[in-house]
């Protein structure tokens, strides 16, 4: 990392508007090159209809999305970072997910699992599925629900619970372990990781391989974001 700032000023248009989140992504069709999209996100005073404008670096102008939807309960900020799963951007919020579409430039609610509890995200994280679908990381007690996405052409898209991962016995974290509050730190998309926090410290754990290692002896930490370049 260079350490050297890019500003992107927003457009006109899009400043009486107030600014709840971005997402940082790559070009469409390009990779290892400077070229990136950046994905904002918009709500009204009100904090309840949310649009989104999409940013290039190529033609630096902002594209104003035709997709506007009103939000179940209103939003000032979206602390969370986001997910890209396929051609989509996702956010967690209070009790349910918003997608955004990178090509059809659309932005859909996806309602949670069961007994999910997608507003924290300390107990749940938006990453992509074995087979690449959008899927859904819980924590329920000592284990860890892996949900993901399936479309049917009959009753339309249902959540699948697909893999439980038992964080006591792959962490070995005893007894003592199970007094202390686990954690879902972060993940990395691109390579199938999750950093899980623990009384002992934070672990990353690969899921494939299920193999994992301690990564910080600290557990006063809110968020791993793990960095890759183009």
């Amino acid at each position: 990392m260079s350490g050297d700032r890019c500003r992107i000023p927003f457009s006109a248009e899009i400043e009486v508007s107030t600014f709840i989140t971005a997402a940082l992504v790559a070009a469409a069709g390009v990779v290892d090159c400077a070229s990136f999209r950046l994905v904002a996100l918009f709500t009204d005073d009100a904090g309840t209809n949310v649009s989104a404008s999409v940013y290039s670096s190529d033609s630096s102008v902002w594209v104003d999305s035709v997709a506007t939807l009103v939000l179940p309960s209103p939003t000032v900020f979206i602390h969370y970072p986001s997910t890209l799963v396929g051609n989509a951007v996702y956010w967690l919020l209070d009790g349910v997910i918003l997608q955004f579409d990178l090509e059809t430039q659309s932005l859909v609610i996806i309602e949670k699992p069961p007994d999910a509890n997608v507003g924290d995200a300390f107990r749940c994280q938006i990453m992509p599925a074995e087979d690449g679908r959008f899927g859904l990381a819980v924590l329920a007690e000592a284990s860890i629900l892996f949900w993901k996405r399936e479309t049917y052409l009959s009753s339309g898209a249902k959540w699948v619970l697909c893999r439980t991962v038992q964080l006591d016995r792959l962490l070995s974290l005893g007894k003592k372990g199970l007094k202390h509050p686990l954690g879902i730190m972060g993940i990395s998309e691109e390579d199938n990781v999750i950093f899980v926090g623990t009384y002992l410290g934070v672990f990353m754990i690969h899921l494939e391989l299920m193999q994992f290692r301690k990564v910080f002896e600290q557990t006063a930490i809110n968020y791993i974001f793990p960095y890759s370049s183009f």
